[in-house]
C-alpha cells in the first residue's frame, strides 16, 4: 500500500510566496521510505497563481532566502546537499555535497552556515566560490542563526 503526504513551508518575498511542498511515498508494509520529491512553488500573491515550480529529488528540510542576492538556499537531507537556487531565474545553479546529516542553515554577508548533527560540525560555505570550511564541535548542533 502506497500513500503520499504533503508538508508545506512558506515565506514571503516581495509579491511572491514561495511554498515548499514535500511529497513522499511511504510503504506501510515495509515501514521504509521508497522515494521523495520536493516541490518549490513560486506563487504570485497578486494573482494567487503558481507561476513556477522546481521539483527536486530528495527531502528538503530547511531553506532560507538571501534577500540581498536573491538566492534561495535549501538543505536536502536525502542526498545530504545544499542547493543554491536563483530566486529570480527560478532555477538550481549549484549543488554542494555536505555529507553527514545537515539540519539547519543561516545566512551571513559572505557565507552560508549549515549545522551537521551526524558529524558534529558547522559547515561554512562561501557564497561566491562555494568553498567549504568546517568547524568541528564537541556537541551535536541543532539550530544556527547569524547575528549581525
Amino acid at each position: 500500500i502506497m500513500r503520499s503526504a504533503n508538508l508545506c513551508f512558506s515565506f514571503y518575498s516581495s509579491s511572491f510566496l514561495v511554498a515548499f511542498f514535500v511529497v513522499f511515498l511511504v510503504s506501510f508494509l515495509t515501514f521504509s521510505f521508497s522515494s521523495f520529491l520536493s516541490k518549490i512553488n513560486f506563487i504570485n500573491l497578486n494573482s494567487t497563481m503558481i507561476e513556477d515550480i522546481i521539483v527536486m529529488d530528495g527531502l528538503c528540510s530547511d531553506f532560507l532566502l538571501d534577500y540581498e542576492n536573491n538566492m534561495l538556499y535549501i538543505i536536502n537531507i536525502v542526498d545530504k546537499s545544499l542547493y543554491t537556487i536563483d530566486a529570480v531565474l527560478r532555477k538550481i545553479i549549484k549543488k554542494v555535497c555536505l555529507g553527514g546529516y545537515p539540519e539547519s542553515l543561516a545566512c551571513g554577508k559572505n557565507n552560508i552556515y549549515v549545522t551537521n548533527s551526524k558529524r558534529q560540525q558547522i559547515t561554512i560555505i562561501n557564497k561566491k566560490e562555494h568553498n567549504l570550511r568546517v568547524i568541528d564541535l564537541e556537541f551535536v548542533p541543532d539550530l544556527i542563526k547569524v547575528i549581525h
